[in-house]
């Protein structure tokens, strides 16, 4: 006699915000916080995982994605598409059929001290990037000044009158 499938919650579907929570999330989070963020067991995810193909867990440990960066700066994907036409050094990550854009810690906030002009500090909040160096707590100090004095930056920074004007002042 075969023995029949318990139907309940240890056995439902992931939900598609769940399979973009772990896809945004592994390699960011331990494991272990990352199945308490899910709540589910760490062999439903670790069995998730092998199925989506997203490899092992240490490659992704220095990167976040472009929507974590979007968070962190507090600003929509055009200006994140914005930084990466002026050069910040993205790496596609593929995931079986989908993939995920990201880019190192370290090369983003070496792009940000070099790019100061691209983006708005004074959105960006305390220990968003991880930790506060000096230069970012200086950008946000001066862009919280600027923006009171109503001189913020300009909405629009992809055409070729602002790309000139920011060469010419590096």
């Amino acid at each position: 006699m075969a023995t029949k499938r318990k139907i309940g919650a240890n056995y439902r579907t992931w939900t598609n915000e769940e399979v973009e929570t772990l896809k945004t999330y592994y390699g960011i989070l331990d494991f272990d916080q990352l199945c308490k963020r899910l709540k589910m067991p760490p062999a439903r995810v670790h069995q998730k995982v092998k199925r989506l193909g997203l490899g092992f867990q240490k490659d992704y440990q220095d990167y976040v994605t472009m929507r974590q960066v979007c968070d962190m700066l507090n600003c929509g994907r055009y200006r994140i598409k914005i930084l990466i036409n002026y050069g910040l050094p993205v790496v596609v990550k593929h995931f079986g059929r989908s993939y995920n854009v990201m880019v190192r810690i370290d090369r983003l906030l070496n792009f940000l001290k070099k790019n100061p002009s691209l983006w708005d500090g004074s959105k960006v909040e305390y220990l968003a990037l991880g930790y506060e160096p000096k230069w970012l707590k200086d950008k946000r100090r001066t862009d919280r000044i600027l923006r009171q004095q109503g001189r913020a930056l300009p909405r629009r920074l992809n055409t070729g009158e602002n790309r000139e004007v920011r060469l010419k002042d590096e």
